[in-house]
């Protein structure tokens, strides 16, 4: 064998040996955890609307569910609002609904009423904007009836926006976060005359903040408003809600969203423990044949 020979043979020697030894000491680093992962969970309702007991309005939960498998899961479910059932009045406005849940222990939602053309999204960091809204949102409630008879409240709700928002992080670490917003809201409230005396027609502020005057139907209304919990494993928050003579006759909600649980899960193996020992044991034959030819060639030298 000549040196060039030698020489040559020396040199790919060296670069599997080299090889093998790293493959020998990357063997326990490739058998342990390397990526972590989590599963998460989140739901929005925009809105639920009952008379009688019976379902009038709704858009039903959009529910995102992540095992850790996908790096984000998105329900939405966005449409303008329809004529209630059995009402002349048009609605306008919008609704709009989003859940996120993410494969690293975090999950978000967003969901309430907007003005016309309006939805509401949900940024990078969990954080829900309004966008492309044109004119107010009006809600027709309606007027219940019952054995043909009209009950005394008929109501309306009017609003630049209504809608809450919701972030969670991993189980007993959070952060945890819930919010509502309301801007522009009004109940509309009209009574029937009784007894020979007129009926009302009331025009209710309501925001966050400032207290409800209900006047003459306190009796008769209940109205919630921010209703939220942050306190971990879960947040939740509902914007509004409405209870009419003890939800017998109303019961409205609008923007209720949950966030959570969320749980991290056992870190993910680069290489499954498994198939540790093939790695394993295939490294050591590279580095065990290196040392081998190398003193075969060095005894040729």
């Amino acid at each position: 064998m000549t040196d060039n020979t030698r020489g040559r043979t020396r040199r790919t020697l060296q670069r599997a040996g080299a090889l093998g030894a790293v493959l020998a000491l990357s063997t326990v680093a490739w058998a342990s955890p390397a990526l972590a992962g989590g599963m998460s969970q989140s739901t929005a309702q925009a809105l639920n609307a009952t008379l009688l007991g019976g379902t009038v309005a709704s858009t039903g939960t959009s529910a995102a569910k992540n095992d850790g498998t996908q790096p984000l899961v998105t329900k939405t479910f966005t449409s303008q609002i329809a004529v209630l059932p059995g009402q002349g009045v048009a609605n306008t406005g919008a609704v709009s609904q989003t859940a996120n849940a993410s494969n690293v222990a975090t999950s978000s939602a967003c969901a309430g009423l907007v003005g016309s053309g309006g939805a509401l999204t949900i940024g990078n960091d969990g954080s829900c904007s309004l966008a492309g809204a044109t004119a107010p949102l009006l809600v027709n409630l309606g007027t219940a009836t019952l054995n043909g008879i009209s009950l005394p409240v008929n109501l309306r709700l009017a609003a630049t926006a209504i809608y809450s928002q919701c972030t969670a992080g991993p189980s007993g670490a959070g952060p945890y976060s819930a919010s509502s917003t309301l801007a522009g809201v009004r109940l509309l409230a009209t009574t029937a005359g009784t007894l020979g005396l007129p009926g009302l027609n009331l025009d209710i502020p309501i925001n966050i903040g400032s207290p409800i005057e209900l006047g003459v139907l306190a009796p008769l209304l209940k109205v919630a408003i921010n209703q939220t919990s942050a306190v971990g494993p879960t947040s939740s928050a509902t914007a509004l809600s409405i209870t009419a003579i003890g939800g017998g006759l109303a019961n409205v909600t609008i923007g209720k969203v949950t966030c959570g649980e969320n749980a991290t899960v056992s870190d993910i193996p680069m290489v499954p423990l498994k198939g540790a020992g093939v790695a394993g044991l295939t490294a050591l034959v590279i580095g065990a044949g290196y040392l081998t030819l190398r003193r075969r060639t060095t005894s040729l030298a």
